[in-house]
């Protein structure tokens, strides 16, 4: 499950940017077993969330005005 996008994260004493971050499901948010990653490690998308689909709505909405 997608927790956020975008997190700079502390790695061996260097900052590294992930386009994600990410939980197992239906486990939840665990301190220490956050997973990071990339667009380009996405294989499938099985459940598009209805807060995406709202932001686009709502991003469509303010450049048309």
């Amino acid at each position: 499950m997608i927790l956020n996008r975008g997190p700079i994260v502390v790695i061996e004493r260097e900052q590294r940017y992930f386009d994600y971050s990410a939980c197992e499901y239906p486990t939840g948010l665990i301190q220490d077993k956050i997973l990071y990653f990339n667009e380009e490690n996405i294989d499938e998308v099985i459940l598009k969330d209805i807060v995406m689909i709202r932001k686009r709505g709502l991003k469509r909405f303010i450049k048309t005005g």
